[in-house]
């Protein structure tokens, strides 16, 4: 952990799901614990029906037991949620592993800046509906007001935004 705020304010839109078929190991890193230290989901992820990947605790259970051992030819994916619900903080990763007996260990950063994760606990929360080509209270907003309709022909990254 490199710094805590306050959440930011504001609305946000939930990143979109990502779609293809892969296997992966599941870890859960709580930015509100005092020492954030990355732990093993109760369950992990695995690919999905029709080749869509399943979200955290809906794949098949494959415990994640260390050590890991990997190579170029038997390599591992890990899915980190990243989770906050009192900060905006800025992290990094340090992966320890050991290579041949000897330890070592990588900064698993953001393109060599830190990653930055806010709390979106109390805010309005959007979801840009292509189909219709407007936005749309998400299911996890309760309070939020109708959102704006968006120009024709306009995107998330374009369009009007709550």
């Amino acid at each position: 952990m490199l710094d805590r705020r306050s959440p930011i304010a504001g609305t946000f839109e939930p990143p979109a799901e990502g779609c293809g078929s892969f296997s992966y190991r599941s870890f859960v890193l709580d930015l509100d614990k005092p020492n954030p230290l990355l732990a093993p989901a109760r369950e992990t992820d695995v690919t999905g029906e029709e080749g869509g990947a399943e979200p955290a605790g809906q794949g098949q259970d494959h415990s994640v037991t260390f050590p890991f051992k990997v190579s170029e030819g038997d390599p591992e994916q890990f899915w980190i949620r990243v989770d906050t619900r009192t900060c905006d903080c800025d992290w990094v990763l340090h992966l320890d592993w050991i290579d041949g007996g000897e330890r070592r260990e990588t900064v698993v950063s953001d393109h060599g800046e830190p990653f930055r994760t806010t709390s979106v606990a109390d805010s309005p929360s959007y979801s840009y509906d292509s189909e219709r080509r407007q936005w749309r209270p998400d299911a996890r907003c309760k309070d939020c007001a109708s959102a704006p309709t968006a120009a024709s022909g306009a995107s998330p990254a374009t369009g009007t935004t709550p």
